[in-house]
């Protein structure tokens, strides 16, 4: 039986948020996916649960998210639609940029710093050399 675990929207917000505020500028959503799933990996390495909890689905550039491409496409999961928009919205088809910064309440100091590094190692590349990453 496969170990699931609970979709945290605010810890997803949070985490996606310190990652846009990294990049300083709107980050396409592939990048911003691709980044909060391997910070999910690392954690699930490094403190035995992912960051966000969301589950993951094999798309055409690798896994992502479910829930959270969700609410970048602007469906609803469950009641986490209101909070993502209130902080994160689609700068066009390709983009997300961030409205407000939501804070850190719901992320631990470690969690902070598996995003931190997650943001320097990839930040700075295209999404789709990221995608690649994610395939090996």
């Amino acid at each position: 039986m496969p170990i699931q675990f609970r979709f945290h929207p605010e810890k997803a917000v949070e985490a996606a948020a310190i990652l846009m505020k990294l990049h300083g500028k709107p980050m396409k959503y592939l990048g911003l996916l691709k980044m909060l799933y391997i910070a999910d990996r690392i954690a699930l390495e490094r403190i035995e649960q992912p960051i966000t909890g969301d589950h993951y689905v094999s798309m055409k550039y690798g896994p992502v998210l479910s829930g959270v491409y969700d609410l970048i496409k602007g469906k609803p999961i469950d009641d986490a639609l209101p909070l993502w928009s209130e902080y994160i919205s689609p700068g066009d088809k390709n983009f997300v940029y961030l409205v407000k910064d939501p804070g850190n309440d719901e992320l631990c100091e470690e969690e902070e710093e598996i995003l931190q590094e997650v943001y320097q190692s990839f930040g700075h590349l295209d999404p789709f050399q990221v995608a690649e990453w994610t395939h090996d």
